[in-house]
């Protein structure tokens, strides 16, 4: 019992530690996704600026705006576990059928 208290206590202390790292890697995250600083870095190191009014091009999106969703894993026809699964299946039977073709 004694064991086991010290083995709960190291891996609470442990725990503690990876939720302060996890804490401060999340900060540092939102400061790298300021808008302003990657503006400012776009501006200074790569010579970016913003488009002149001329430069700008507007589009029209239709209203009926859709998405289409990939064939989940149990539809497809080798049994894909997961989307990325099912993308290399759907790579290789294009492969197959180009090779098969010539």
């Amino acid at each position: 019992v004694i064991e086991i208290n010290d083995r709960v206590v190291r891996e609470k202390v442990t725990l503690a530690k990876l939720e302060n790292e996890n804490s401060a890697l999340q900060k540092q995250i939102s400061m790298e996704t300021d808008l302003e600083k990657i503006r400012l870095l776009a501006e200074s190191k790569l010579n970016m600026q913003k488009p002149d009014k001329h430069q700008v091009v507007y589009i029209k999106v239709p209203k009926k705006d859709h998405a289409l969703v990939a064939v989940s894993a149990q539809q497809s026809e080798r049994g894909a576990a997961s989307p990325i699964a099912y993308i290399a299946e759907q790579i290789e039977l294009i492969r197959e059928n180009l090779f098969l073709k010539k």
